[in-house]
């Protein structure tokens, strides 16, 4: 075979994998190092030398070294998901874009459609949830911290669908966020004219406002969108505002490797503390928080009623329950088709057994915008 780039000795890759099974040859796992990696692709260098599928011998290594990286981790996307200011991958029908700094990258077809679905079953099996018949889809957290989240046929409408949301290293700020555009400059408002002179004067005057309100305590900010528009973005740079000035802030995950990246994060903060957290069994005490806010967690858990009376449990008697979560009741077919493609696709299925997964009528609600505002008063 002539080497026809990249996408050629991608074309090998299921004679390869046949290979790989009959020699018994190790795939590296997730946490491989290079030693581990190298070791491999010399594996498959020697097999490829001993078989027929390339005729140059001089291309060998070129080709054990595409088929190596396309046979381990992320394979073809594991490179790009390593690039600076890559947010989200995203693969439709083997074409590939990237979100990057906020902006969507066309990259074209870096692969067929045949190899992202043998990647979405590789990643599922490493991670212990294989792709099934009555299971086309899978939600896998990568020992990096980054999401991957894959549909095939039926349930994908066409060919293999994967979303890898790729958590940034480092937060951005209100002057990143500046810098990128994201604050257009209103009109002069009574509200602008408060602002105080020494605040941030180079922001525009939108980021200034945010973040006085953050750092007075001025006024209570809903920051609200569709997917991937930011509002997690804007909230780390706000919090930059307020960390300084309480008395303590307890962060928690249920991920250890989490709060590790939040650690790194907040080096210099002498009043942060970190927890693994199981919202259904909080180590908290009893009434111990003014406002519990769970925004899009409820309808991903299997009893969603025992993590309600643990946030009642913590509330003080005067407290307040926020609890946001998906309800598609009001929409209509072809909205609650998409909607349900792209929220599988950036947070998984809602586990069976979930009330959010078969009636909600136990569960009095406002629904607005494809999210319902539940009260405390709904569980027993």
């Amino acid at each position: 075979m002539s080497n026809n780039g990249h996408n050629g000795w991608l074309r090998l890759l299921p004679q390869v994998e046949g290979m790989i099974v009959e020699q018994g040859i190790v795939v590296p796992g997730w946490r491989a190092g290079q030693a581990e990696r190298k070791r491999f692709q010399d594996h498959l260098a020697r097999a490829l030398a001993g078989s027929h599928l390339v005729s140059d011998d001089a291309q060998v290594v070129e080709a054990a070294g595409v088929l190596a990286r396309a046979s381990t981790g992320l394979g073809v996307l594991e490179e790009i998901a390593a690039q600076p200011g890559v947010e989200e991958i995203i693969v439709r029908r083997g074409q590939v874009q990237v979100e990057r700094y906020g902006r969507i990258e066309e990259l074209g077809a870096l692969a067929g459609d045949d190899y992202f679905e043998r990647l979405a079953r590789r990643v599922a099996d490493l991670g212990g949830r294989a792709m099934k018949a009555d299971r086309p889809f899978v939600l896998v957290d990568l020992p990096n911290g980054s999401r991957f989240t894959a549909m095939i046929p039926p349930l994908s409408v066409e060919g293999t669908a994967i979303n890898v949301r790729v958590f940034r290293q480092e937060a951005l700020s209100l002057h990143s966020l500046a810098q990128g555009g994201t604050f257009d400059d209103p009109d002069r408002g009574p509200a602008l004219e408060m602002l105080p002179d020494d605040l941030e004067p180079n922001l525009p005057e939108m980021a200034r406002f945010l973040a006085w309100t953050m750092r007075d305590n001025a006024a209570t900010v809903l920051i609200s969108g569709e997917f991937s528009s930011g509002k997690t973005t804007l909230l780390n740079a706000l919090t930059a505002y307020i960390a300084p000035l309480v008395a303590h802030v307890t962060c928690t995950d249920i991920a250890p490797e989490m709060l590790e990246k939040a650690k790194a994060r907040l080096q210099g903060f002498v009043h942060v503390d970190y927890r693994v957290e199981d919202a259904c069994a909080l180590s908290f005490e009893e009434n111990s928080f003014d406002v519990v806010l769970c925004c899009n967690v409820l309808h991903q858990l299997s009893r969603p009623e025992m993590a309600a009376r643990e946030f009642r449990r913590v509330l003080r008697p005067s407290g307040k329950l926020l609890a946001i979560t998906l309800s598609m009741g009001h929409m209509s077919l072809w909205n609650k088709l998409r909607t349900a493609v792209e929220y599988v696709l950036r947070f998984g299925i809602p586990p069976a057994g979930s009330p959010f997964s078969r009636s909600t009528s136990k569960v009095p609600s406002s629904t607005t915008a494809g999210t319902a505002l539940l009260t405390i008063a709904s569980w027993s």
